[in-house]
C-alpha cells in the first residue's frame, strides 16, 4: 500500500465506533433529485450499542416537502461496526470492516439484500472529521443512488438545547 499522507482523525479501525457519539449535521443527495436536511444523533444504548435517530426535511423531485425520521442500531465489531434496524429483534443491514486508503481516510463496504433489491453501501471516514455514507440500490422495485454527508455539531450549552428544541418541535409542521 502507498504511504500515507495524512494520519486520520479518526485514530484507528477500532476507534471510529466510539467517535460517532453526538450530533451530526446530515446532507442527503439522490440521483432521482430528492434531497435532505437534518439532524442525526448517535446516543449510547445498552449492551455498549450506539442508538442513530435522524430527523430532517425531505424535499421531493416534484417540490412536495415532509418530516422525515430513520432509526438504527450501531453495535462496535472488531475494526468497524454492524448496522441493525431498529426493529424488536434487531435485524442486521450490514457489517463494515475499515481499512485505510491512499489518502488516509477509513473506507468500509457492506451488501444487503431486501428481497431482490440489492443495497451496496460504502462508508469513508475523512481526514477533517466528517464521513459519508454511500448507499447504490439496484433491483426490479428500486434503482437509485443515495449519498448521505455527516459533519459534527457543536455541542449545544444545556440552557439553549431546551430552547432550540422547543422552538424545533413549536415550528414543525406535518404533511397530511
Amino acid at each position: 500500500m502507498a504511504e500515507l499522507l495524512e494520519h486520520s482523525s479518526w485514530g484507528e479501525p477500532d476507534q471510529i465506533f466510539d467517535q460517532l457519539a453526538g450530533r451530526w449535521q446530515i446532507e442527503r443527495r439522490v440521483d432521482n433529485g430528492a434531497a435532505l436536511t437534518g439532524i442525526a444523533i448517535f446516543k449510547p444504548a445498552a449492551n455498549n450499542q450506539l442508538s442513530y435517530c435522524e430527523e430532517g426535511r425531505l424535499r421531493l423531485p416534484n417540490g412536495d416537502q415532509f418530516d422525515s425520521e430513520r432509526k438504527y442500531v450501531y453495535s462496535k465489531l472488531r475494526g468497524g461496526f454492524a448496522v441493525f434496524f431498529n426493529e424488536t429483534p434487531l435485524r442486521l443491514f450490514h457489517e463494515l470492516h475499515f481499512q485505510a486508503d491512499e489518502r488516509g481516510a477509513f473506507r468500509g463496504h457492506a451488501a444487503h439484500l431486501c428481497n431482490n433489491d440489492l443495497y451496496n453501501s460504502e462508508y469513508a471516514f475523512l481526514l477533517d472529521g466528517s464521513f459519508v455514507v454511500r448507499h447504490q440500490v439496484n433491483g426490479p422495485k428500486k434503482s437509485y443512488r443515495m449519498i448521505t454527508q455527516y459533519r459534527r455539531l457543536a455541542a449545544i450549552a444545556p440552557h439553549l438545547r431546551a430552547q432550540s428544541v422547543g422552538q424545533r418541535h413549536s415550528n414543525r409542521k406535518r404533511v397530511a
